[in-house]
């Protein structure tokens, strides 16, 4: 083989290395930055809706019981039942328009459905201390209950995106470590074969110079000669 083919075919070599390390690398930090965007996205904010509807019916559930066992103003608590009830119902919409895990939209059904009750109970005026607790307080519980499961279901799914991103990142760490020393080594034995593939017309030259010095004018040397000063300028067109 040719100097000029090894030269070349070393520095495609590297080169190929160099560039699918590049792709591996780019594609994989792709994945990290949509597994991290998925988890902002989707469960972080039905954590921060979820919450929010959590608070909301928790005020809710103590207005109506003070308006019920508490000597209190009616007009404030009802004003303050309606403020997060609208607050639970904004908060509901946009967890309905971020639906993600299996199961999400039909426990947000659930909960919506449960909610039409609940407020129909809550703003009822006529209601007593026996139908608080009768029908008011266990809808009140059951929609704490689904609640709290949706917030479990998307600390769950957080949990499992985020080790799921995290063995991708091993995963691109230990390959970028192979793929450098593949190309550690391919250069290191670039740079070994190519001074002696240089060298060897180089001395082939000098010793036919010494032996025709040496008034050692064979033809075995002047061929020599001529062969390593061929090889020689090869060498240097191709360098």
């Amino acid at each position: 083989m040719k100097l000029k083919t090894k030269v070349t075919l070393g520095y495609l070599t590297i080169l190929v290395v160099l560039l699918a390390l590049g792709v591996y690398s780019v594609t994989n930090v792709n994945k990290l930055d949509r597994a991290a965007r998925n988890i902002l996205k989707a469960n972080l904010y039905t954590l921060q809706v979820g919450k929010r509807m959590i608070s909301s019916l928790d005020n809710m559930q103590a207005a109506k019981q003070q308006l019920l066992f508490s000597d209190v103003t009616p007009e404030v608590k009802v004003d303050m039942i309606r403020e997060n009830m609208a607050v639970f119902a904004a908060n509901l919409r946009k967890e309905q328009g971020n639906i993600t895990e299996p199961g999400e939209g039909q426990l947000v059904e659930d909960v919506a459905e449960g909610f039409q009750h609940y407020r129909i109970l809550l703003l009822n005026d006529s209601l007593d201390a026996n139908a608080y607790y009768v029908e008011l307080l266990p809808r009140y519980r059951l929609l704490r209950d689904q609640l709290d499961q949706m917030l479990s279901m998307n600390m769950d799914a957080m949990i499992s995106k985020s080790d799921h991103a995290q063995h991708i990142a091993q995963q691109t760490r230990i390959y970028t470590l192979v793929a450098l020393t593949a190309a550690l080594l391919l250069t290191l034995g670039f740079l070994l074969t190519i001074p002696a593939a240089i060298a060897k017309p180089i001395n082939m030259l000098v010793d036919s110079i010494q032996a025709a010095s040496g008034k050692d004018f064979s033809k075995r040397f002047l061929c020599g000669a001529a062969m390593s000063l061929a090889a020689w300028q090869r060498c240097t067109t191709a360098c």
